[in-house]
């Protein structure tokens, strides 16, 4: 199997006013509207003397073919949150950092990877041969994936 990094993109906001829930819920519709399987890796609640912190991770899968699945993995850490009331509703009011990176998975069921022969001639064949093809038919829809994502939350978080 061999991994390649396709897109990264990063949010990163201090002292903002959101819904941490509606943040979150966010995260899974959009993931599941773009055709990936979920799963939460980690999630963590610390409290802390300027606020509460929050991380979690979520990775998302896509199998594109026999050959080639993406992977994103989106990691979310809220610092400093403090619980506001803004117009009658219950806020979170804190810092917001969102790592959305992926990365597609070539040959993961490791047919290729049964013999030495076979691990080099995959070398070459992806290196040379499908070069291109593994860059339009993998690599482009998985960084589209991730802009898509990251614009999907900028929105939610009002950060245009």
């Amino acid at each position: 199997m061999e991994i390649r990094k396709a897109g990264k993109k990063l949010i990163n906001k201090k002292k903002t006013i959101f819904e941490a829930e509606k943040l979150y819920k966010s995260i899974i519709e959009e993931i599941s509207n773009q055709g990936f399987i979920y799963a939460e890796k980690e999630q963590r609640f610390k409290p802390t003397q300027y606020g509460d912190e929050t991380r979690f991770i979520i990775l998302g899968f896509k199998s594109r073919d026999s050959f080639a699945k993406t992977k994103l993995t989106i990691t979310v850490k809220l610092e400093d949150i403090n619980k506001i009331k803004k117009d009658n509703r219950k806020l979170d009011e804190g810092n917001i950092n969102i790592l959305i990176e992926g990365e597609v998975n070539l040959d993961y069921n490791d047919d290729w990877n049964k013999s030495g022969l076979k691990r080099f001639l995959f070398k070459i064949y992806t290196k040379y041969l499908k070069k291109e093809e593994i860059k339009q038919k993998y690599m482009v829809p998985t960084f589209k994936d991730v802009g898509i994502i990251y614009k999907k939350l900028k929105e939610d978080l009002n950060l245009y």
